[in-house]
Parts: structure tokens; sequence; C-alpha cells
């Protein structure tokens, strides 16, 4: 053994385990870390012997594995470093539950650059149109960024509305964000995007979200007028012929549910880089049209499994991201919102994140009262929000998946249950969370399988 973390006479702890039989291997889950590791029928073996949970001497589950199995004393001892390594095996109990909140450095900003926007969007979620009283002024956003440099900020996210609709800030504000190196993203609708724009946005080395809401004229016009569809693809195409990094920002409705098949051969053809699935907000605009755009849990869980598996098969490159597959919790806040995000809005309010902006009950601060720093360091709604956990939602208490799944989005809760302590979406996030690691798990076996042979 090259390991001599622990010694045979030394006692090992394993919690309560979750093991689910795959047909050819078994799933192990350890809910209290969380980890997830992929074993045969020895490995299985192994862990039975830990089943009662508490202390077990290093000597006797060797002697009872080898006993129990085909393996050779060396290969059992072999196995169980490597569970030590992994920290399914512990020297000690955990503590009981609790979740590490870390507060990091302010890494990521969404600055919006007006809330003037050309379209009316039926789901958009904060009724974007007319621009907001006393919008900032472009020394007031230069103030803000260097600001938010000062902090230790990397990613600046600029939105609107549409920003493309203040070219006389946007790109100053592009120009001095490369200046203090930090990197640059941009969302828009794509309906107002040039030439002009596709060449400044590849100088500015810029990753440029564009809207699309569906596959077809028929389902993105219907949620975002007619002919808009065409100059999305358009935009789209610039974008490409001057080499910029692009993205497609899908979010799912009804109208969309049967084209994310169609959705991704396009994104390739069109040489998209990244795809990004979103799930409505039931805010703005989108609350008087929910009947049209909301679809039914089912077919929700239903498409993001089909879009993870597409992915995977035919555009292995195009990422498919959706926060819902992104979760892998490791006993922290699994939310970024006010732990290493902000979102600030036109007018200078500070909100935890982009989903949160106009929600008085999120509002962080003003900056034209305070410094980013100040309300960074001192918002009390920011400490609310951070020492907010998933151990804070009474569901959640007893859930095996909690550190994995994280009790779903602060924002979507106090939306719909005005306050954070109630879940929402419960068992979207459990089915959903059980398939991400079900094909983790499946991804693992198939290496550990292929490395062998």
């Amino acid at each position: 053994m090259n390991d001599t973390a622990f010694n045979p006479t030394d006692k090992l702890f394993c919690s309560d385990l979750v093991i689910k039989d795959e047909g050819n291997f078994y799933l192990v889950l350890d809910p209290e870390i969380p980890n997830l590791i992929s074993v045969g029928e020895h490995g299985r073996n192994i862990f039975e012997l830990f089943e009662e949970g508490g202390m077990h001497p290093v000597g006797e589950i060797i002697h009872q594995a080898t006993e129990r199995t085909s393996l050779s004393r060396g290969q059992v001892e072999d196995f169980l470093h490597a569970l030590y390594r992994g920290k399914f095996l512990r020297k000690r109990p955990l503590p009981g539950p609790t979740v590490e909140v870390k507060l990091s450095k302010l890494e990521r900003l969404h600055l919006e650059i007006t809330q003037a926007c050309n379209l009316t969007c039926k789901h958009c979620y904060y009724s974007a149109g007319t621009p907001a009283e006393r919008e900032m002024t472009k020394d007031e956003m230069l103030s803000v960024i260097q600001e938010f440099t000062d902090l230790g900020g990397k990613v600046l996210m600029l939105t609107g509305g549409e920003p493309l609709l203040r070219r006389d800030i946007l790109y100053d504000v592009m120009k001095e964000a490369t200046r203090l190196g930090l990197d640059l993203q941009m969302e828009t609708n794509g309906t107002l995007l040039t030439e002009q724009d596709a060449k400044r946005l590849r100088k500015f080395d810029v990753l440029t979200g564009i809207s699309l809401d569906g596959a077809t004229a028929e389902s993105h016009n219907f949620i975002r007028g007619e002919g808009n569809f065409q100059k999305a693809i358009h935009a789209l195409n610039l974008l490409a012929q001057n080499g910029v990094e692009t993205l497609i920002g899908f979010t799912l409705m009804r109208p969309n549910l049967e084209e994310i098949e169609q959705l991704l051969q396009l994104a390739s053809k069109l040489e998209v880089n990244l795809v990004r699935i979103n799930r409505l907000v039931i805010g703005g605009r989108a609350k008087d049209h929910v009947k049209q755009l909301e679809p039914r849990k089912s077919e929700t869980v239903k498409v993001l499994k089909h879009a993870y598996l597409l992915s995977k098969d035919m555009a292995p490159n195009l990422l498919i991201y959706e926060d819902l597959m992104g979760r892998f919790a490791d006993r922290t806040v699994s939310c970024s919102a006010g732990v290493n995000v902000l979102d600030v809005s036109a007018d200078g309010k500070v909100y935890p994140c982009r989903p949160s902006q106009g929600i008085e009950f999120f509002k962080a601060g003003d900056l034209r009262t305070s410094s980013l720093e100040d309300i960074w360091r001192e918002a009390p709604t920011l400490e609310k929000v951070r020492d907010h956990t998933v151990l804070d939602v009474p569901e959640c208490h007893e859930c095996e998946l909690k550190y994995v799944c994280g009790g779903g989005c602060l924002v979507t809760r106090y939306r719909e249950n005005g306050c954070l302590e109630k879940n929402v979406d419960c068992q979207v996030y459990k089915e959903l969370s059980w398939f991400k690691l079900h094909e983790i798990g499946r991804d693992m076996w198939r290496k550990r399988k292929s490395s062998s042979s």
C-alpha cells in the first residue's frame, strides 16, 4: 500500500449510505459529505460491513472482507484506503448537520446598463421596457466597476433591458472593464446587433448571450414578437463570422417544450459555444401569461433529462447548463447569490442576484448612498441571504439529497411563499438530482471499466 493514512489497528467511521443497484454496478451516495462512488459486487459487499454505522476496527473489516469476497488482503486494504481518501471512511464521525457559509471575494457582478428594452416579451420576469428613473450615468457605472475590481472582482456581466440601446455607455464600460482585467459577458436579445457591434464585442473578447426561446420562428416570435426570430439568428451568424464566443439563453416554456433537439441542432449549426437552459420565473409580465407559458413540473423534468442526454450524444462539445443539473454542493451554501455574486440595477440598487432584482425584500442597498464595499460587507439583507441554508427549510432536514440539491432557489421560494423557509418544486429537484447522480455514476463506472480493460 502506498497510502499510510491509517493502520489496521485503527477504527474507521462510515455514515449511513444510500446504495442503489444500477444493474451492472452499484451507486453509493454518502449524503452527509456529500460524495458519490460506483462500485462492483466486491465493493458492495465491503460497504455492507459498515451498514450498521458506528466505528469499525480496520483489521476486523479486512478479515471479514477477505472471507466474503475473492479479494486478497492487499486488494481489500487498497480499496479501504481509496475510500478513506475519498472521505467515505473517516477516523471520527462528522459533526451534526451543518452547512458552511463561505463568504469569498465578490467574483461576479451583473450590471444592468439600462432597464429600457425594445421588446415586450411575454415571459419577462422584470417587465423591462421603459428606462428606470435616474439611471446611472457613465461615470457612475465606471466607478462601480472600479469598486468591483478593488473587491477582487473577476467577471462582469452586462445586462438590460437591452444593453445595445445604450451604446453611448456600453462600450466605454467594456473598455474600462478590459483595462481593469475583467472577463466580460453580455446578454442581449440580438435584434439590434450590427456588424460593428460584433467587431467591438470581438475586440473586447465578450462572451455574448443571445436569447432564443424557440428553435422555430413560430415559438420564438410568440414569446418575443413578430420578426424577432430571424433577427436573433442573424445576430448569432454575425457573432460567429466575427469570432465572438456565443451563448444561447433558452427559457423552457410550454410553447417550446418539444423543440429542445431542434434547438441543439440549430446551436451546433450556428457554431454556438454554449447553451443555457433556464426555468421560467413567474414574475413581471410572466404572471399575466402563466397558463400560456408555464409547463407542468413533470414536463420540465422530462425535457431537462432529455436535453442532458442529447447533449452527450449529439453535441459533446456544447455545454448544456441549467442550475438544477449543475448543483453538487459540498456541505456549503449551494446558491452563490450574495456569496460571490451581486446584481446592480440601472438605477444603482444592489441585490444578491439577477432574479431578485426589483424585490424589496432582497434589496441590499443603493450605490448613490453607500459604497459597493460597504454594501457587500455590511448589508443586513446580504447577511440574511448568506445565513439562510438548506437546514433552515424544515422539509429538507431528513432528506438524503439536502446537500446535493441545496433546497432550491431562494428567490423562487420567496416569490411563491413570501418567505424563505418553505420549499417549492421539491419533487422536481429530487428527481433531477437523482438523475444527475445516476449519470455521474454511470460515467464513473464506464471510465473505470475502460481503464481496467
